[in-house]
């Protein structure tokens, strides 16, 4: 195991063992006054999605809950696109590889994620379903070797040195004085993708017939990416009323997954 850059704090690890708790799921990014702290909004947020990530690293490689894996992915999605918008202001041969790096680990990752969520779900029922089936006890025999080497391979690349150079680059990276840049106007494109991303949901909400399974997969995927983009840019605005907006739109996406 190599060594690994550490973000959380003395206080908080002393917190944890207190209340014996080895690790500490983050489910979000860090609230406005957290992104506030650096000096600009940008890089504060590119910070506050490098601790979301590091923050559930420790669990998912722990095997403590799939949650903590699941959180990895979405902290790395938030990432990318945070990295997205910089690229618009910003001409950065290091930003581009970082870029290419944390598409690569989403990728990877998201292939552990699939199985684990599949497995656990309909093994037992498609067991039940077809007991005098033997190829079926082969499907799954064979599908569970593949989520294991899926998951060896998952903590393969979050435990690897490269990881934790990955890390470190971010860290040197996020130092340079190019930020000024893209502050004035971060809010403006904000409010261009949040706008964007409403109007989609509410076109995907209004053409639904019925209970037309590809609509309401569409309309889901919709949500959640509107979802996404409020916890991405709903700090930049300090507003109040985002968490109770995250709130419904996850309700409807669970409803529309059920």
């Amino acid at each position: 195991m190599p060594l690994q850059v550490e973000h959380t704090s003395k206080a908080d690890m002393a917190t944890c063992c207190f209340r014996g708790q080895a690790f500490r799921q983050q489910r979000q990014i860090p609230a406005p006054e957290e992104i506030a702290k650096h000096r600009f909004r940008l890089q504060g947020l590119i910070g506050a999605c490098l601790a979301h990530v590091q923050s559930n690293v420790p669990g998912a490689l722990l095997k403590l809950d799939e949650e903590y894996l699941h959180q990895v992915r979405v902290g790395l999605r938030h990432l990318r696109v945070a990295l997205s918008i910089t690229q618009r202001y910003r001409t950065d041969d290091e930003l581009t590889t970082l870029r290419e790096q944390v598409a690569k680990l989403c990728i990877e990752l998201g292939r552990s994620r699939e199985w684990m969520c599949l497995l656990p779900r309909h093994s037992r029922r498609s067991a039940r379903a077809c007991p005098s089936m033997p190829d079926c006890e082969k499907v799954l025999a064979l599908s569970e070797r593949a989520r294991k080497k899926q998951h060896a391979g998952m903590e393969n690349n979050l435990a690897s040195p490269e990881f934790q150079r990955m890390l470190l680059r971010f860290g040197a990276w996020m130092q340079n004085e190019q930020w000024g840049e893209a502050e004035s106007s971060l809010e403006q494109f904000a409010t261009r993708a949040l706008e964007k991303r409403r109007k989609q949901v509410f076109k995907h909400g209004t053409e639904l017939v019925g209970e037309n399974a590809a609509q309401l997969h569409a309309l889901r995927i919709a949500c959640k990416k509107l979802r996404y983009c409020v916890e991405m840019f709903g700090s930049l605005f300090n507003d109040s009323k985002t968490k109770d907006y995250v709130a419904v739109l996850s309700e409807l996406q669970d409803i529309l997954g059920h």
